[in-house]
């Protein structure tokens, strides 16, 4: 006969141990409830996303702040913001978010710089960060203020210039003509200031620096290269200026220089840009278009006799006190500007940002230990002449001819703001 005492005690062994499984199971299965509910709280922390854009235009060398938009699935707000690979543009407010998730930052085009400009940008959201990427704006430029007869330039970020005044024409002569005293003009009426003697591109900087005018209270000087350069390729780039219409086919202009007539032009009517040249636009590009004697700036300024009509001193650097010569080291011949440079002359000193030769109106250039740069060309220049010309042949120090016929080294002042 079984033992009833051991019955029940065998009875409430195989109870508890049912009890202890269920307790088992329950908390495992409890657990892995939980595991899931936090899994799918942590899967829902995706990252913020951001698009490629394009903004409103900014205006040169102003600040534009810029609204970063982002899209977040969560609904988190962005607390952090970074931007990268920025073309053309300096941070000057840095990228930031306030507490409301709005995101923004301060760029400013690079002094003097308008065009096109761009930036990437990520965000940060519930500390996920986004995708990177893309905004495109434009920079629109500014025309500055100029005294009287000069027109606005803008300036090259890669030529180091900022905007300027140039002299519409050639400087001409206030009174007399004195190295020492007079002063020079820019106006259409008479001839280019003749600066043929020992010295002259001294003496031509040390006028345009004599220059003055109230309420400009900035700097005159003669025109460096590189503000020369400036002009040059902001003609080269301006479809108005070609034949065609099309930049890079046909010619550009290079103004009176195939020596009919055999003398040194003045400008008696600004509304005819052949005027004393015999010549006109309905002739063809190379057998007479080209005589034309003005160019267009991109900022739609009109300049007078940059090519051809007299050569222009211009002062190799800006930065340097009085007139400064250029490099002594290149060959002595007149080349093609497909010909390159064996001294130490810069591609940016003096090339054409497109492959252009004399066949395009371009001009030549040629080298010399005279180091004295002079640009444009003269009234006999023909295909040597253009506005991107260079000759360093001669040297301040030389005495040119004086007679009427020869051709005249003129100059053209500059005011920097």
């Amino acid at each position: 006969m079984t033992n009833p005492k051991i019955v029940v005690m065998a009875l409430i062994e195989v109870i508890l141990t049912s009890c202890s499984s269920k307790i088992e199971v329950e908390f495992f299965n409890n657990n892995r409830a939980g595991s899931s509910s936090n899994d799918a709280q942590a899967a829902t922390n995706s990252s913020p996303s951001v698009s490629n854009g394009t903004s409103s235009n900014g205006t040169e060398d102003t600040e534009s702040i810029i609204t970063l938009s982002y899209t977040d699935s969560d609904g988190d707000i962005a607390t952090s913001c970074s931007i990268v690979a920025d073309a053309n543009i300096t941070l000057s407010s840095a990228c930031s978010c306030d507490g409301a998730g709005v995101c923004t930052v301060g760029v400013t085009g690079k002094s003097g710089y308008f065009g096109a400009a761009s930036f990437d940008y990520s965000v940060t959201a519930n500390q996920a960060t986004s995708n990177t990427a893309l905004i495109n704006y434009t920079i629109d430029s500014v025309i500055i203020s100029c005294p009287a007869g000069f027109v606005a330039v803008d300036g090259n970020a890669i030529l180091d210039t900022v905007d300027f005044c140039v002299m519409k024409y050639e400087a001409k002569c206030a009174s007399d003509c004195n190295v020492t005293t007079d002063l020079p003009i820019s106006q259409a009426a008479g001839l280019p200031w003749d600066m043929r003697q020992a010295g002259a591109g001294s003496s031509a900087q040390a006028r345009c620096e004599a220059m003055f005018e109230f309420g400009f209270e900035g700097t005159f000087s003669l025109i460096s290269n590189a503000e020369w350069m400036t002009i040059a390729r902001d003609i080269e780039s301006t479809a108005s200026n070609w034949s065609s219409g099309i930049v890079g086919t046909g010619h550009i202009p290079r103004g009176h220089t195939d020596g009919l007539p055999a003398i040194t032009l003045t400008v008696t009517d600004t509304n005819d840009p052949y005027i004393g040249t015999g010549n006109n636009s309905g002739e063809l590009p190379g057998s007479g278009w080209e005589q034309k004697r003005t160019h267009n700036l991109s900022n739609g300024s009109e300049i007078w006799d940059l090519s051809g009509n007299a050569n222009e001193w211009t002062d190799w650097d800006a930065t340097s006190a009085g007139f400064t010569l250029g490099p002594v080291d290149e060959e002595l011949a007149m080349k093609e500007f497909t010909t390159g440079q064996t001294g130490s002359l810069l591609n940016d000193d003096f090339l054409p940002d497109g492959l252009y030769t004399s066949a395009n109106s371009f001009g030549r250039w040629e080298g010399g230990t005279g180091g004295a740069a002079l640009r444009g060309g003269t009234k006999f220049s023909e295909l040597n002449a253009g506005v991107f010309m260079l000759t360093l042949l001669s040297s301040p120090a030389d005495v040119f001819p004086s007679a009427l016929a020869a051709p005249l080294l003129g100059f053209r002042c500059i005011y920097r703001p």
